[in-house]
């Protein structure tokens, strides 16, 4: 399988961070618009949770594997020093989107329309893009080593890269540090990821500006001005006539623009008017902000029909709590959500996987003998 036409189908995902309890809750959606979802013949799912020891020799993405976006390109390998856990797909399980290292440090992929690569240079700093996650992830502990690196490597691919081939990155780690890198016309823009979300295009800076065009959102019941109000056969209006009026304006569809800001202003007022005390309110709170942007399958339309006329749904969400090694997960068949332990894992010799899904499993819990 092309990784490249894999990629291709990976068209939106959201990510979000908060601080509460002393930790950092991560949260990240990943929505498809294409077939990794499907079941295979065996009735195994193509996404994977992996994970990979220390030590471990990441070739270059070989000839056999490698996507048309790289062939023939001389890159870079590199070895392991981070044990990391995540999730992926391909045969040979080294490309992953989304995952949490032994120090703490995370990584994720998304698609980013206007992205376009550099040119390699000297094979040992020149790394195929298809390679960034699991590079980083094996690689560095805090985003700044992360940033410090990027300095010298060159991302790179062969030109006209389809659409899913055009990514770029969010980056966190235990400091709470956040680094969002992109590649605009050849050249790296690493941005200072303040406001701690992060979705698809336009590029970074353009939704960082587009938060101010929402800036009549507010936190406050709203008074309208006495002076302008009219008596009239049912009262004085305009009036206020029910709750969550001041989150009018708030975009509600899927779009990244849209998910960008629904995602920041829900985070910072909830942070302000109820902000999370404990862990899990902390992780309730994350959980919520996740359902905010919940992709429902056959909801989005898609620019081919006849390939797939449903487009993108939620196909997976994560949580994860770089201070603690923690790293959550759940699916759109299941969403009872799964922990996984980085400080508990053993982690053998060698990279090891397992289905993220298997057909059916819906997690739900027969409550019926409690009452």
């Amino acid at each position: 399988m092309d990784v490249a036409w894999v990629y291709a189908v990976v068209l939106g995902c959201s990510h979000f961070g908060f601080r509460a309890d002393g930790v950092d809750f991560l949260g990240r959606s990943m929505e498809n618009g294409g077939v990794v979802h499907f079941p295979k013949e065996d009735h195994s799912y193509n996404w994977q949770v992996v994970k990979s020891p220390k030590g471990m020799l990441f070739n270059s993405t070989n000839e056999v594997m490698k996507s048309s976006d790289c062939r023939g390109l001389n890159t870079t390998g590199w070895v392991t020093q981070h044990a990391w856990v995540g999730i992926g797909f391909s045969d040979d399980f080294s490309r992953i989107t989304d995952g949490v290292n032994a120090a703490g440090l995370t990584a994720q992929t998304h698609t980013f329309k206007g992205s376009q690569y550099q040119t390699v240079g000297d094979p040992a700093s020149s790394l195929c893009y298809i390679d960034f996650t699991t590079w980083v992830l094996s690689s560095f502990a805090t985003v700044n080593e992360v940033t410090a690196a990027l300095e010298t490597m060159r991302v790179v691919a062969n030109p006209g890269i389809p659409i899913g081939g055009q990514l770029h990155w969010q980056i966190s780690d235990a400091n709470g540090g956040s680094l969002a890198v992109e590649y605009i016309r050849g050249e790296l823009r690493a941005h200072n990821n303040t406001v701690q979300v992060f979705t698809n295009d336009p590029s970074f800076n353009w939704h960082l500006e587009n938060i101010n065009n929402y800036a009549p959102l507010s936190t406050k019941w709203p008074v309208q001005e006495e002076k302008i109000q009219v008596e009239t056969e049912i009262g004085f209006v305009p009036e206020e006539i029910s709750h969550g009026i001041n989150l009018l304006g708030l975009p509600g569809d899927a779009s990244p623009p849209s998910r960008f800001i629904r995602l920041f202003f829900l985070k910072q007022f909830a942070l302000l008017n109820r902000p999370p005390l404990t862990f899990s309110e902390g992780f309730i709170l994350a959980n919520a902000l996740l359902n905010a942007v919940y992709i429902p399958k056959g909801t989005l339309s898609h620019k081919d029909r006849k390939t797939d006329p449903t487009s993108d749904f939620t196909e997976f969400n994560t949580i994860k709590i770089p201070q603690r090694r923690e790293y959550y997960y759940r699916t759109y068949h299941n969403t009872q959500w799964r922990k996984i332990d980085l400080n508990d894992v053993e982690w053998g010799n060698g990279i090891t996987s397992h289905n993220l899904l298997t057909p059916f499993d819906m997690g739900i819990l027969d409550v019926t003998d409690t009452i």
